[in-house]
């Protein structure tokens, strides 16, 4: 193969792999930072363990979370995935 040739299938191959993988993985990223920056008291929100709560307190790197009525637990707000509907 002529090496003009090579460097455009690397170039091809490279830029394949940034749109299918790199792109997307930046876009979540950026989407659950903004969702964590946006926590706000009473949120209910699901966590990476699996556990349900609401947002009692939210600190700059902890969450504290009302998963019974009495029970109160400190996450850290990476530990966070999503915000859920309220029931």
């Amino acid at each position: 193969m002529d090496s003009s040739v090579l460097l455009i299938y690397m170039a091809v191959l490279f830029g394949a792999f940034y749109f299918l993988f790199i792109r997307p993985q930046k876009k979540a990223q950026k989407e659950h930072k903004q969702l964590l920056d946006n926590l706000k008291v009473y949120d209910r929100v699901l966590t990476a363990g699996g556990m349900y709560g609401t947002i009692t307190e939210v600190g700059t790197e902890i969450v504290t979370l009302q998963v019974a009525e009495g029970v109160q637990v400190e996450y850290a707000k990476s530990a966070i995935l999503r915000v859920v509907e309220k029931e």
